[in-house]
C-alpha cells in the first residue's frame, strides 16, 4: 500500500494498520498488494465528530478507520479499478449546466444475492478560487446546499456471480459561478444478505468546478516541508497568505484521489 499508515493519516496508526494488513495477507494469500489496499480501504468507516451533519475533512481522518470484519465480510466482492486518470470527468450540459461523474464495479463471488442502499455523504471541507486564481477569504468552509441531508438513495439486488455497475452524476451547477471550488464527499453502499447481515463499502468522490475542471486532478505540491498550491494556469505558486493548515488541508484532499477511487461509479449532485 505503499505506507501502512495511509488509512489514517497519522503515523501512530501505522503497527494497527501493517497488522490488518498482515492478518489479510494470511486469510487471502497471492493477492496483490493493490487488492489488499482496496479491502482495507473501502471497508474502513469515515470518521464523524458529535456535531450532528458533521464529516471530518480528510486531511483530519484519512481513509477512515479500519474495520477487519467489514474486510473479511467483503472477500466476495470483487473490485474493478478505475486508472487514474479517469477518476475525474466534466462536462457541461445544453443548458449551462455543470456536473462531474465517475464510476464504480462489484462482481458477487458469493453464492447468495444480496440487497444494495447506496448513498452519499459531503465531506467538510470545499475550496474555493477568485477568478485571479487566488484563494479567497474563507477557502475551506462548509457548502450549505452540499448539505447531508440531500442524500442521493438507490436500492438494488445483486445476484450471485452477476456485476454491479452504477455511474453517479454530480450536478455543480448550484455553486457560486464566479469562484473555482473543489468538492468531495464519499458514495457509500451498503450490502444486506438474506439473514440481514451488513456491512459497508465506500468510494470518496472530489470534483472541480470554474477553470480547474480541465485538470483530472490538482496540480501537485511542490515543497514537503511547506506545500504550495501550484496554479497548473500559470505553473506559479499560490500565495499562501499565511494559512498552512488550510494549504495542508487541500493537499491532502489531493493525495487521497490517488488511491481512494478503485471501483467503477458514476456520481451526481442534487
Amino acid at each position: 500500500m505503499g505506507s501502512y499508515g495511509i488509512l489514517s493519516g497519522t503515523s501512530m496508526a501505522s503497527p494497527y494498520a501493517a497488522g490488518c494488513l498482515a492478518l489479510l495477507r494470511q486469510l487471502i494469500p497471492n493477492r496483490t498488494i493493490s487488492d489488499y489496499g482496496s479491502y482495507l480501504r473501502h471497508t474502513a468507516k469515515a470518521l464523524k465528530s458529535d456535531k450532528p451533519g458533521f464529516i471530518l475533512p480528510l486531511v483530519q481522518q484519512g481513509g477512515g478507520l479500519v474495520d477487519m470484519s467489514a474486510v473479511t465480510n467483503a472477500l466476495n466482492f470483487r473490485f474493478h479499478d478505475i486508472p487514474l486518470g479517469n477518476v475525474y470527468r466534466a462536462a457541461n450540459l445544453p443548458d449551462g449546466r455543470d456536473f462531474f461523474t465517475f464510476n464504480h464495479t462489484l462482481g458477487n463471488r458469493a453464492e447468495v444475492a444480496y440487497n444494495l442502499k447506496t448513498t452519499y455523504e459531503t465531506a467538510e471541507q470545499v475550496a474555493s478560487f477568485t477568478p485571479e486564481r487566488t484563494q479567497t477569504s474563507e477557502p475551506f468552509r462548509r457548502y450549505e446546499k452540499m448539505d447531508m441531508t440531500k442524500i442521493l438513495a438507490d436500492q438494488s439486488t445483486l445476484e450471485p456471480g452477476k456485476e454491479f455497475r452504477r455511474k453517479y452524476r454530480f450536478s455543480i451547477d448550484k455553486l457560486p459561478g464566479d469562484e473555482f471550488w473543489v468538492a468531495g464527499g464519499r458514495v457509500v453502499v451498503s450490502f444486506t444478505d438474506p439473514q440481514d447481515n451488513s456491512f459497508q463499502l465506500s468510494f470518496p468522490f472530489i470534483g472541480m468546478k470554474g477553470a480547474y475542471r480541465k485538470f483530472s486532478i490538482l496540480p501537485p505540491i511542490k515543497d514537503p516541508y511547506y506545500p504550495h498550491l501550484i496554479d497548473p494556469l500559470t505553473e506559479k505558486p499560490i500565495t499562501k497568505n499565511g494559512t498552512r493548515t488550510k494549504l495542508l488541508s487541500l493537499h491532502y484532499i489531493v493525495g487521497v484521489i490517488g488511491f481512494l477511487v478503485e471501483g467503477s461509479l458514476d456520481v451526481t449532485y442534487l
